[in-house]
């Protein structure tokens, strides 16, 4: 039962015949078909998907969503739609489809009444547009990927079943001059800085800036932790390119709408210049060369990438969310809620199922932040004022900070609550199933640009150990259900579907007999040349022959140019030469035109054995652009998603977002000094040169949370009472590169003993470096090893090894062993707050934002269980969240020792935060400035 038979049902139906269905197949997720239903009235194709949500539990699943990706369906089509829903539950996929296509055989409903215009004179008639609310523009550019549309459609379905949903909304071309500066002289006087760029006519710019310095808004660490200086400017971009609507036509607004376009961001100066404005709106097309004005511009507008989620909202959400606010009077949370809620039960919502969900949600209580004397700003709240005085400008400013002042407390695509006593320090979703598989397969969560830009020596760590982890068999989680394609070669008696071609290794030439306009530029193919090496019955992945990782650069009327990535022969000397010098070398020694397959990534990851998958991950893997390289695209074009560069293919990019993404612990890098640490730093002391520190800010979401209450249970006396305990203790843990993927998402555990349980069944720690030291010695490599570099080829650290500083539970009585090692049964009791990663001896220098630079001192430690190095180990205070040395007073840090004192320097002493403001810009017509 489950899956498998999930699949096996699946590829019976597609033999099978059912009234009006066609094309019918597996969708992008586990769970889900899709298939194409001939509607009569309007004569038409739709595009339906069915998603199971339980799929395990499948032929009786009780969770299934059915839903249109089509635009423009008739209402009543829509309204079939969710009447069908509950009658395929409990169902085989024969059962559905054909229950589906006996409901939607039943009498068409009644036709939507048409909805009264708004009275219009004669002589205003000419000067109506209707604003075209088209995919074209809104989010285009945020939302590149059609595939991760899905679910963001299907949970926008309810809102888009209402009648006057479909009424076309009319902008009033009219001079709106007036009634903008009378909305942004109003926002002004709240608080906020305005900017105006360019010239639109009828309106008193054609883009302007609602702007409040990161210092005004309160933020803790963070405001760090989202690269937020007290001195940037978080800054908000709107354009109306039909026309400045008014209220009652801005709430009428739906989906995807070109009328109010928002851009959500930072800046260093409270305007931004006006080249990174226009380009907040009009991103390069894919494949274009990029327009580096950034390197330049110190007054670019940077999006934050971090904040996704409040972008798109903003843009097809923020309407009917105000709408929904004005009508029920409630909160934004509320109203969030209401609306998702809505979606969710939309085969049974009545007037009675609303009205019962209006009072549930009317008592949440208000989350929006209290006033303070400095930072009175972010808890206004004008969205309930009158219709005449209602501030769209004003409304959308103060709901984008709200956000993101709460970000962390609630779920980014339902909008509960996260657990109780909880705050994530980045936005992160709640433990439901639905809302964990939209973060992960449909761009809901943060960017991963923020994660590029702000910390790259951690991307490149996370994919090393991705990189390690699949090449020693030892990851446990892989990117299943993501829709995600790769190679699959197969083997030289029945090879996949592949392209024969001859290619010159030497001039970077392939030349084919099939249509070249097949190729794209950026595409990755892989190139297997067609010689003895391959065996019978062996697959071409594992066996000896030559294999390359191309990147094709262009392409013509006879092939296609093309750049090696990497290389994989049977010669081991060829893992520390160059990806040019190996092919060169073999080119030399061989004729110059070879015969090759040429293979692209168009098999679904899912459909692959276990072997294949790990084989077809390392050579993607291999595709990865060097952190660097994207780095510096995203600096260069702060506006675009990594998604537009041509340099970066759907599925490699796919796969990079998913690496990324999965990790939800929150690491930083935490060693941007060298040498002995000043006071007041957030270097550990007594650690051997050669480490690379790194930080673990906050750990997953859910073990932060288990980890606090074990704490709250050990010490249940007055955390505040100096009698009480020291509640921890730091030891540290080794570990082979190919755990560390795992450890970082999901921490440590012992279901697996690699080395032996002579103390006793348990996570093994140590006081001792040295000791922990030699767990991390590298294990036998399954797989592809003898063609496979020790580390990932694209990186920049080169990660040999890694260690890592963990936080116990001081309870050592409760331990399973302390002598010679700690040996921790229970998982909870541990949370990693450290890891030091020693790195290859060239590791460029990217200057990246310190998260945090300074730290009150160092941790009060067991006296009979401190860390030892070749000294002892000092911790910084900055190891711990705040709010756990509020509760334990008694941690106050300690000052250095005097052992320590020495070429310590001084503490430099801040500076004070300086801006720009651009409250003048509303005096006159005349101060519209480019």
């Amino acid at each position: 039962m489950g899956y498998r038979e999930f699949k096996a049902d699946l590829a019976a139906a597609k033999g099978e015949k059912y009234d009006r269905i066609s094309r019918l197949r597996g969708g992008d997720s586990d769970g889900e078909i899709t298939f194409l239903y001939q509607h009569d009235e309007p004569l038409c194709q739709v595009e339906i998907q069915v998603f199971i949500q339980d799929v395990e539990n499948y032929p009786d699943s009780r969770a299934v969503l059915l839903f249109t990706l089509s635009d423009d369906v008739d209402k009543c089509l829509i309204d079939r739609l969710q009447r069908t829903t509950p009658h395929l539950v409990e169902k085989s996929i024969h059962g559905a489809l054909t229950e589906f296509s006996r409901q939607m055989a039943t009498p068409n409903c009644e036709p939507p009444a048409e909805e009264p215009t708004e009275a219009m004179s004669p002589d205003s008639e000419d000067e109506l547009t209707p604003s075209v609310q088209s995919e074209s523009w809104g989010l285009s550019e945020l939302e590149s990927d059609d595939d991760e549309e899905t679910f963001l459609k299907s949970h926008r379905l309810s809102s888009k079943t209402k009648t006057e949903d479909y009424a076309p909304v009319v902008i009033q071309q009219r001079d709106a001059t007036e009634q903008q500066r009378k909305d942004l002289l109003q926002a002004m006087h709240r608080g906020f800085s305005i900017g105006i760029n360019g010239r639109r006519e009828h309106q008193l710019g054609d883009i302007f800036s609602l702007a409040i310095k990161v210092s005004e808004l309160g933020l803790t660490d963070n405001g760090l932790a989202w690269s937020l200086k007290p001195t940037d400017y978080v800054v908000m971009l709107l354009k109306f390119p039909h026309g400045y609507p008014s209220p009652s036509e801005y709430q009428s607004l739906r989906g995807k709408q070109s009328v109010a376009l928002v851009r959500f961001g930072k800046c260093c100066s409270a305007k931004p210049s006006n080249v990174s404005a226009q380009a907040a709106f009009h991103n390069d097309a894919k494949g274009k060369a990029p327009v580096r004005h950034a390197a330049y511009d110190s007054a670019a507008f940077i999006p934050l990438y971090l904040f996704n989620s409040i972008t798109k909202t903003l843009n097809e959400d923020l309407p009917i969310l105000l709408h929904t606010r004005r009508v029920h009077g409630i909160s934004w949370s509320a109203a969030q809620i209401l609306l998702h809620r809505e979606s969710e039960g939309s085969h049974v919502r009545d007037d009675a199922y609303r009205s019962t969900t209006v009072d549930h949600v009317a008592e949440l209580k208000d989350e929006r932040p209290s006033a303070t004397p400095t930072h009175w700003v972010v808890s206004q709240d004008d969205a309930l004022v009158g219709e005449e005085q209602l501030n769209i400008p004003l409304v959308l400013m103060q709901f984008a900070l709200q956000s993101i002042i709460k970000s962390g407390k609630f779920c980014i695509n339902c909008h509960e609550h996260l657990e109780e006593g909880f705050e994530a320090m980045k936005p992160y979703v709640c433990s439901r199933p639905l809302c964990l598989h939209q973060y992960f397969s449909s761009g809901l969560g943060p960017g991963i640009e923020h994660d590029i830009l702000t910390a790259p020596y951690v991307v490149d760590l996370v994919i090393s150990f991705f990189y390690a982890a699949v090449m020693s068999h030892r990851i446990r989680e892989l990117p299943k259900g993501l829709g995600l394609k790769t190679f699959r070669p197969g083997t030289p008696e029945s090879p996949r579907q592949n392209h024969e071609a001859t290619a010159c290794f030497v001039t970077r030439t392939a030349k084919c007999d099939f249509a070249y306009p097949s190729f794209q530029r950026g595409e990755r193919l892989l190139m297997i040349v067609k010689d003895e090496k391959l065996l019978a019955g062996k697959p071409i992945l594992s066996s000896l022959a030559e294999r390359h990782l191309c990147e094709v650069k262009g392409v013509n009327m006879h092939g296609f140019n093309f750049k090696i990535l990497q290389t994989w022969t049977a010669n081991l000397g060829d893992l520390v030469k160059s990806q040019d010098q190996k092919s060169r070398d073999r080119s030399s020694q061989k004729k110059k035109w070879r015969s090759v397959y040429v293979y692209r990534c168009v098999n679904q990851f899912d459909d692959l054995n276990e072997n294949e998958r790990h084989d077809a991950l390392l050579i993607m893997a291999c595709g990865i652009p060097p952190i660097t390289e994207m780095r510096e695209f995203l600096q260069a074009n702060p506006s675009q998603k990594l998604s537009s560069w041509s340099r970066l293919d759907h599925p490699t990019y796919k796969l990079l977002h998913w690496i990324v993404a999965s990790n939800r612990s929150l690491i930083v890098y935490d060693d941007h000094g060298s040498g002995m640490e000043t006071p007041g730093g957030t270097k550990v002391i007594g650690m051997e040169e050669g480490w690379m520190q790194f930080r673990f800010l906050q750990g997953s979401p859910e073990k932060e949370i288990r980890f606090m209450e074990q704490i709250a249970s050990a010490f249940p006396e007055d955390p505040a009472s100096p009698s009480t305990a020291i509640p921890t203790l730091f030891a540290f843990h080794g570990s082979p590169l190919g755990n560390w993927h795992s450890i970082i998402r999901s921490s440590l555990d012992h279901t697996k003993s690699e080395n032996g349980r002579a103390y006793g069944r348990g996570v093994y720690l140590s006081s001792k470096f040295d000791t922990s030291i030699h767990y991390c010695r590298p294990k036998n490599v399954m797989g592809f090893s003898p063609m496979m570099d020790e580390h990932w080829p694209r990186s920049v650290l080169k990660v040999a090894s890694a260690i890592a500083i963990c936080e116990v539970i001081n309870q050592p009585a409760k331990f399973v062993s302390v002598n010679p090692h700690y040996v921790v049964e229970d998982i909870d009791w541990i949370q990693c707050r450290y890891l030091f990663v020693k790195v290859g001896e060239a590791v460029p220098k990217i200057d990246t934002p310190i998260v945090s630079q300074t730290s009150p001192g160092y941790l009060r430690q067991d006296p009979i269980r401190k860390l030892h190095g070749k000294l002892e180990i000092l911790i910084p205070t900055s190891a711990i969240p705040v709010s756990r040395l509020k509760m334990f007073p008694h941690l106050t840090a300690r000052s250095l020792p005097s052992e320590w004192t020495n070429n310590s320097g001084s503490q430099k002493e801040s500076e004070p935060l300086q801006g720009e403001d651009l409250d003048g810009l509303l005096d006159s017509a005349g101060d519209m400035s480019e």
